[in-house]
């Protein structure tokens, strides 16, 4: 590249240079920059930097702003329309994924309302505040992962109510008068045990193929949990592709170095995650069955009909036990449904809220 630039400037400063040649070798220097981005870009340096680029330029691109709302790392779609006043929605991503995750509902339910989704506590860009950590961590330091039998047999203790009292604290610095919250996955076991406590302002509750509720049909996802195998771990694009084909039943496509950089960035947030995780493990598994029935918002409940990570089997379960929801099966989709029905989740959803 450096030879081709010192090329073209003797040609540019010799008076007998062929007649058109300048325009070629511009051309020429362009080619081979581009084919040195590319190469940069496919090394982990480079990738990394492009990861970066796109989780800024994404929301950016879609009329999204990143903001600190209440101190926690958020993102944040204004109303389309200045006489929109719908209350706030405030979105809860799932587990090992961040806010950006969250994009489309963000673009698609700003309508006539406020969407905010934030960073939760471990994940993406928002650092465990010491207080917290050291709940998560009593107990648990220099000791291994707890297994599949020993989470599923415990009660949700104090690490689990810190984590939903930290969300709730959150929501009030967030939000000032009535809200709606929606979570999905992890999102939804916590958008749920927030409105257990029946925090005042909370007006509906949507969950998109909430944790919490452990299935009547065991899937081969809960299978291998059983066995205490780890079925969203990532060690290498390989295993990228398959939870990304756990997650969607239309995967998007990506680039090979970008997964790379993703893999990457899973495996440097890896520790303070599996702390997160080991701690709210029983809420996850079956922690949210018993608090349903203190939920008095009325609740929207959509799951992927072909769900791979939580088996909608669960569904009837949230039907029988939610004093007031809407059950509905989102045929075709899966575990990450937004992505894979997204215009219809968004019209499903906005009906939900707007019948209020």
């Amino acid at each position: 590249m450096a030879m081709a630039c010192l090329e073209l400037q003797v040609l540019i400063g010799t008076s007998d240079a062929p007649s058109g040649a300048w325009w070629w070798l511009v051309v020429a220097t362009a080619v081979v920059v581009a084919l040195g981005l590319l190469v940069w870009l496919r090394s982990q340096a480079g990738g990394d930097l492009l990861l970066r680029f796109a989780m800024r330029a994404g929301p950016w691109l879609a009329g999204v702003r990143r903001r600190s709302i209440g101190g926690w790392p958020c993102l944040v779609a204004e109303p389309r329309t200045r006489s929109g006043s719908a209350p706030p929605l405030l979105v809860l991503h799932g587990l090992g994924v961040r806010k950006e995750t969250m994009l489309i509902l963000l673009r698609g339910l700003r309508g006539g309302r406020r969407v905010i989704a934030c960073d939760l506590p471990g994940f993406g860009e928002h650092v465990l505040e010491p207080t917290l950590e050291m709940v998560l961590r009593r107990g648990r330091d220099g000791h291994p992962p707890l297994r599949f039998a020993e989470v599923i047999a415990r009660s949700p203790g104090p690490e689990v109510d810190a984590y939903v009292a930290a969300i709730e604290a959150w929501i009030g610095r967030a939000v000032d008068g009535p809200f709606d919250l929606a979570g999905a996955s992890m999102g939804g076991a916590l958008a749920t045990a927030v409105a257990s406590r029946r925090p005042e302002g909370l007006r509906r509750l949507v969950l998109l193929g909430p944790a919490g509720v452990r299935a009547p049909r065991t899937n081969e996802f809960m299978r291998d949990a059983e066995n205490d195998v780890n079925p969203l771990a990532i060690e290498s694009i390989a295993d990228f592709d398959r939870v990304i084909d756990l997650n969607f039943t239309t995967p998007p496509r990506i680039p090979a170095f970008v997964k790379r950089a993703l893999a990457r960035d899973l495996k440097r947030r890896q520790p303070v995650q599996d702390l997160v995780t080991d701690a709210l493990g029983p809420l996850l598994l079956d922690g949210i069955r018993d608090r349903l029935a203190s939920v008095v918002a009325p609740t929207l409940v959509l799951w992927g009909g072909a769900d791979e990570i939580l088996d909608p089997s669960a569904a009837p379960i949230f039907e029988e036990r939610l004093p007031d929801a809407v059950v509905e099966i989102v045929d075709g989709a899966g575990h990450t449904l937004h992505g894979d029905r997204p215009r219809e989740v968004i019209a499903r959803i906005e009906r939900f809220l707007d019948d209020a």
